[in-house]
C-alpha cells in the first residue's frame, strides 16, 4: 500500500498538522493523507480546477483517487448514492476510484481547488458517465 498527500514527498511518514523541515523556516502544513492501493502503474497528477459561478464538471469518474483542497469559493461534490456536500475554502475532499460523482460550483463567485489525482497510468483523467 502506498500513501498520497497534497504538498509533501513522503506522506507515509508524516502526520497531520504543521511539520518542520531541516530548515527551521520551512513548514509543511499537511492537509490530508489518503491511503492508496494499487495493482498496476499509477501516476500522480496535480492541478488547479477553476469553477466559474454555477458551473459543473458533469457526471464522471476517475480511474483512481481524487484528493482536493478548496482554495476559494464553494465546491459541491455529489457522489452517487450519497447526499451532496459543499466544501468551502480550507476544506478537503476525496472521491474514491470509479465512484460516479458530480463536482460543481453552487455559488455566484468563482471557486478554485488544488486537486491531486492518483490514477492508472495512461488512463484518461476523467471519464464521463451517463
Amino acid at each position: 500500500m502506498a500513501c498520497a498527500v497534497l504538498g509533501i514527498s513522503d506522506p507515509c511518514t508524516a502526520t497531520a498538522g504543521a511539520q518542520p523541515s531541516d530548515d527551521s523556516s520551512v513548514v509543511r502544513d499537511i492537509l490530508q493523507t489518503t491511503p492508496i492501493e494499487a495493482d498496476g502503474p499509477q501516476e500522480a497528477v496535480t492541478g488547479v480546477v477553476v469553477f466559474p459561478p454555477r458551473s459543473s464538471a458533469g457526471h464522471h469518474i476517475h480511474h483512481g483517487v481524487e484528493s482536493g483542497y478548496v482554495l476559494s469559493g464553494e465546491v459541491e461534490v455529489v457522489k452517487d448514492g450519497e447526499p451532496g456536500r459543499i466544501y468551502r475554502a480550507g476544506e478537503t475532499f476525496v472521491t474514491t476510484r470509479d465512484h460516479p460523482h458530480v463536482s460543481e460550483n453552487p455559488g455566484d463567485v468563482e471557486a478554485r481547488a488544488v486537486v491531486t489525482w492518483i490514477v492508472d497510468a495512461g488512463a484518461p483523467l476523467t471519464t464521463p458517465v451517463p
